[in-house]
């Protein structure tokens, strides 16, 4: 399952974001995906520092943000979640 969650931010900042973004892959019922899926990566604007394992931070979402899913035996889809900045 691929999500996005936003929260409403107690005060705009000085760029004017009202929201925290999270976008995440995660099984349903937070069940262990990792028998079929071996590696998720997001791909991020090129805006963003390259994180190690997480990023969290006020932002938008640009227009599309592809997600890429590697299965076992090289099986590889990708998801574009959109939003509007």
């Amino acid at each position: 399952m691929c999500a996005i969650r936003a929260q409403v931010r107690k005060k705009p900042t000085v760029e004017g974001f009202t929201h925290n973004w999270m976008v995440f892959v995660r099984g349903p019922e937070h069940s262990n995906i990792q028998h079929f899926v071996e590696k998720v990566v997001f791909h991020l604007h090129e805006s963003f520092p390259q994180p190690k394992r997480g990023r969290s931070t006020w932002t938008w979402l640009r227009s599309s943000n592809p997600i890429a899913l590697f299965y076992p035996g090289r099986v590889t889809s990708q998801l574009h979640v959109l939003g509007e900045p």
